[in-house]
């Protein structure tokens, strides 16, 4: 009896050093094969910096004597910026019958040209964000455009009464070289902080949620290898007071409000 059960104990004991090994080796064979799931969905997580998601419309308006528009699609997924100068000559539909932007806007502000403009795209209105000349030299941080040499440079202010003076499709195109040296060498990170300065002489739609969009829309676009794009709208003019969008025109606008 004592001789069978040292037979059984040493038995059990060599079975035991041959499977422990062979145990061990499977069960790290296994974790191998199966990472722990915490720990592969925190490698797997991707970080997406703020406003590289966004896309944002934007009716610019400069409110001088007679006010300029700048509309403005601002692309985070595609890191884009697409513009076109909106002719304050452009003829919209009212309720009173045909009237030109520059017209809806003396007479009912910002709100209803930005209105109108969207319905004339059939299009939901942009965010639009009025300023007069002063608050613009600080939107535009001081932005000045080089005229060559020998000539002071050009301020957003002076170069944009400059171009109403000229009037007509000449004007518009001046207008198109003032905006669009800013958009190039104007600092885009500056322009929020600059608009919250400015907030209390400014008439806007945007809410402090938009400006926090924005805000990080343009820091994503800035550190970004942005495209700059300047779209000329199709349309006919009626001498210099009245421009009329053709239906390729109305087609970049709706592109534009996205």
């Amino acid at each position: 009896m004592l001789r069978w059960t040292g037979n059984f104990l040493l038995s059990f004991f060599i079975t035991l050093v041959v499977l422990l090994p062979l145990a061990g080796f499977f069960v790290l064979w296994g974790s191998w094969q199966n990472p722990p799931q915490q720990v592969w969905e925190e490698d797997s997580q991707v970080v997406i910096p703020p406003g590289a998601q966004e896309e944002r419309s934007l009716l610019l308006v400069w409110a001088g004597d007679e006010p300029c528009f700048l509309l403005v699609r601002l692309d985070g997924p595609g890191t884009a910026i697409t513009a076109a100068v909106i002719p304050g000559q452009t003829v919209v539909s009212t309720p009173a019958g045909s009237q030109t932007l520059r017209e809806c806007y003396r007479t009912a502000g910002p709100a209803r040209a930005a209105a109108l403009l969207g319905q004339t795209a059939d299009k939901e209105p942009p965010l639009y964000l009025a300023a007069g000349p002063d608050s613009w030299e600080t939107l535009s941080g001081g932005f000045a455009l080089s005229q060559g040499k020998g000539r002071d440079p050009l301020t957003l202010t002076r170069g944009l009464e400059q171009a109403l003076e000229t009037g007509g499709e000449e004007g518009v195109k001046q207008e198109q070289t003032l905006w669009e040296g800013w958009l190039e060498q104007g600092d885009l990170t500056g322009f929020i902080p600059a608009l919250r300065q400015e907030s209390s002489t400014l008439l806007t739609s945007l809410t402090a949620l938009d400006l926090e969009v924005l805000e990080g829309l343009l820091e994503h676009l800035e550190g970004q290898q942005t495209t700059l794009s300047f779209q000329e709208l199709s349309g006919t003019w009626e001498g210099k007071d009245r421009f009329a969008l053709e239906p390729k025109g109305a087609v970049t606008v709706q592109e534009l409000l996205g």
